[in-house]
């Protein structure tokens, strides 16, 4: 089996995308518009063995300057989201293995020393099939829709508070507007007030810049729905991607004002019932924060009953070059600090700092 590394201006990207099942993850402008907000280099692993190929999209990223590596020691990691391999099917253990071992051999010659891959819950190769080129992870499971009943059979799967505060929100005057682009900057506004209400980490507060490259990144795959009270003001707003049949629930966020209506549920009722009608076959509302099954788990699990596991792949590509990279991350910080728990590659672990310099330590 032949891989080798392109770059998303390479016609072979768009090519094998056409005759791969895939999801907005795997587009070449989302992985560059993805590698621009993590400062790295966009590419993708394409492999192709007769008439058999798969895709995985990379962002390939410099070393922390701290750990004084060579500037040809590299790392990679999948894009922010469920960008997995995708192959052509039928997928077999032993063609994966081929694919792997190509996969990990194309790292190694570009001076990867670990690639940390977020697995599809829905699309792609099993992650079973891929457990004996690295530590499987699993992160917890995931919710989605399967839309071929219909809208009637799936309202009436739909838990029944849910029903009853949607039915609720159309009697107080509420209604819903898909598409509507003049909206867009009040979604971002209200994005970024839940996230802040919230206090979440760094990684969800997303610019306005990036939105409005998420938008000009998927074009016409990206919608936009917005719940608005009487009066026609925004109460809350979701942005959903479809790309070969499958929607995904992207971002999400309620206004402070409106927060005891629930106006998502709103939101979600309305893009379920907009992919039904598209003919969409699944729609995929992800899990809870960190693969909890929190609150935000049982809020979409009340619109399905439908599973699905999220896993990550972790390769250690150059085991001897990883090994100097986190002990001189160890060597960097205070004794006691272990970094993060789970956290991979662990020289990037957010859970310590490096130890000051002498003066500073004695000063503080």
């Amino acid at each position: 089996m032949e891989a080798s590394f392109i770059e998303p201006a390479d016609p072979r990207w768009d090519a094998a995308l056409e005759a791969l099942p895939h999801d907005v993850y795997h587009l070449p402008a989302y992985t560059a518009l993805a590698a621009s907000q993590e400062g790295g280099t966009p590419a993708a692993i394409l492999a192709t063995e007769d008439d058999w190929a798969a895709l995985l999209p990379l962002i390939l990223r410099p070393l922390p300057a701290e750990l004084d590596a060579p500037d040809s020691w590299i790392d990679a990691v999948s894009p922010y989201g469920y960008p997995g391999p995708v192959a052509t099917a039928p997928i077999s253990s032993s063609v994966v293995a081929r694919f792997m071992d190509a996969a990990i051999a194309a790292c190694a010659a570009r001076g990867i020393i670990s690639l940390f891959i977020r697995l599809h819950p829905l699309l792609g190769i099993p992650p079973g099939d891929l457990s004996n080129h690295g530590t499987l992870v699993e992160h917890g499971r995931t919710v989605y829709i399967d839309l071929r009943p219909g809208i009637n059979a799936l309202t009436a799967q739909t838990r029944k508070s849910h029903r009853y505060e949607i039915r609720a929100l159309h009697r107080s005057g509420f209604s819903a507007a898909i598409d509507d682009w003049s909206l867009y900057l009040a979604f971002v506004d209200i994005y970024l007030e839940t996230m802040q209400r919230l206090a979440a980490s760094d990684q969800y507060l997303f610019s306005l810049d990036y939105f409005r490259g998420l938008r000009a990144a998927l074009g016409d795959r990206l919608h936009l729905c917005v719940a608005l009270a009487p009066g026609g003001r925004p109460a809350a707003a979701g942005l959903f991607s479809e790309c070969g049949g499958l929607v995904q629930y992207l971002f999400s966020g309620t206004a402070d004002e409106f927060r005891q209506l629930a106006p998502t549920k709103l939101v979600l009722s309305t893009m379920i019932d907009w992919a039904c009608r598209q003919g969409s076959r699944a729609f995929h509302l992800g899990g809870g924060l960190g693969g909890q099954e929190d609150s935000l788990f049982r809020f979409k699990a009340g619109f399905s009953d439908l599973r699905s596991d999220f896993s990550s792949l972790r390769v250690v590509v150059d085991r001897s070059r990883y090994a100097t990279v986190t002990e001189r991350w160890r060597l960097l910080r205070e004794p006691s600090a272990e970094g993060k728990a789970g956290f991979f590659p662990i020289y990037r672990s957010p859970g310590s700092q490096p130890s000051p310099p002498a003066q500073q330590r004695d000063a503080s």
